[in-house]
């Protein structure tokens, strides 16, 4: 899992740390609040079919949508639709995402795999 302490990234992709699917890339990172939070922001997915939102039931307390990966169904954080500042027009909303649940890959080794 990325490390709570970073706050830079070079290149690269994140995957779920359970289930290995590409999730997000570092070129729709929006903000890095690893050092003080241990969440990422992120502008749009790698491919919508590697996560599901799970929207909460109506009347819920907690109106948040859910991220969760399509292979390991394990929380990754939440998805806020609207555009925030943010995310400065770019993009399909705000996914903020619990680093712990991510795996790093930079671009150099993902290539060196193929």
């Amino acid at each position: 899992t990325i490390s709570t302490r970073r706050t830079e990234f070079e290149n690269g992709i994140f995957t779920c740390a359970i289930g290995n699917l590409p999730l997000f890339a570092t070129s729709d990172l929006s903000i890095i609040t690893t050092a003080s939070s241990g969440w990422l922001s992120f502008y749009k997915t790698i491919s919508s079919d590697h996560i599901r939102l799970i929207h909460p039931e109506p009347g819920a307390i907690d109106s948040r949508i859910e991220v969760i990966c399509a292979r390991s169904r394990c929380h990754l954080g939440h998805y806020f639709g609207e555009k925030k500042t943010t995310t400065q027009g770019k993009g399909e909303g705000c996914y903020c995402i619990n680093a712990s649940c991510l795996n790093f890959i930079p671009e150099q080794t993902k290539n060196n795999k193929n």
